[in-house]
């Protein structure tokens, strides 16, 4: 049988120390070891009794430096509100980038309807013209070699402006897809010019449109592709008949 005997103040001494070494590192919050028996302070944080092994006695927490537990707190409190800040920013730059990004697929789409509406439109004028032009001559309504000449030239030029129509949905594939491009070459301008202005002309005469073509004489070779210019100037005739 053994019996150990503790002297208690040289006990709380030592808890003091050790106690004392621990808050100096935490210089916000002083703790002390207290016997039960003496008065508690205002100040005090919390107390934690040491029963069972040191009946009567607790473990207080009292404020140590005050500025540096306010700085301490504050800095909590900025770290919490960043810590819930931060998320709902995230959260609302994702519903914005969202809604950008579906507007902007809606506008596709909405582009690409159009588009396949106006393609549709633009290849009806066409194919009527020649189906037209084709009955008139299978069934010998044209009379003189010169309505006849007439004629199969419509149809030439229908079936051109035809090609292009169909060329025009070519590239905007490829230019969606990226992969148009473009092979220039030295050619005269003014004959590209010329070009595209003669195979739109029947099509703006039969709107009552009236086209006068002015191009000046020496015009120097230009590096370009000439079916790409057609293209352009037939679209701004076609715009200009449509909208002007």
């Amino acid at each position: 049988v053994y019996a150990f005997v503790f002297e208690l103040d040289s006990v709380q001494e030592a808890l003091q120390t050790d106690v004392t070494r621990l808050a100096e590192q935490t210089k916000e919050v002083q703790i002390q070891i207290q016997s039960d028996d003496e008065p508690q302070s205002p100040k005090e944080y919390a107390r934690r009794s040491l029963a069972p092994k040191l009946p009567d006695w607790s473990a207080v927490t009292s404020p140590g430096n005050p500025e540096l537990l306010k700085k301490q707190q504050s800095r909590r409190r900025r770290q919490q509100w960043v810590l819930i800040g931060l998320p709902l920013l995230m959260i609302a730059a994702g519903i914005v980038l969202i809604s950008r990004m579906i507007g902007q697929e809606i506008k596709v789409a909405n582009m690409k309807a159009d588009f396949a509406a106006n393609v549709s439109h633009e290849l009806r004028s066409p194919i009527t013209q020649i189906r037209l032009k084709g009955e008139f001559l299978q069934m010998g309504f044209a009379e003189g070699e010169e309505e006849l000449q007439d004629h199969y030239d419509i149809i030439v030029r229908e079936s051109e402006r035809l090609s292009r129509l169909v060329d025009n949905v070519l590239d905007f594939a490829a230019i969606e897809a990226g992969t148009k491009s473009y092979s220039l070459r030295p050619a005269d301008i003014g004959e590209t010019i010329r070009s595209a202005v003669e195979s739109a002309r029947y099509s703006m005469e039969t709107r009552g449109l009236i086209m006068d073509l002015n191009i000046p004489d020496g015009l120097p070779v230009v590096m370009h592709e000439p079916e790409a210019i057609q293209q352009v100037i037939q679209n701004l005739i076609s715009n200009a008949a449509k909208y002007g």
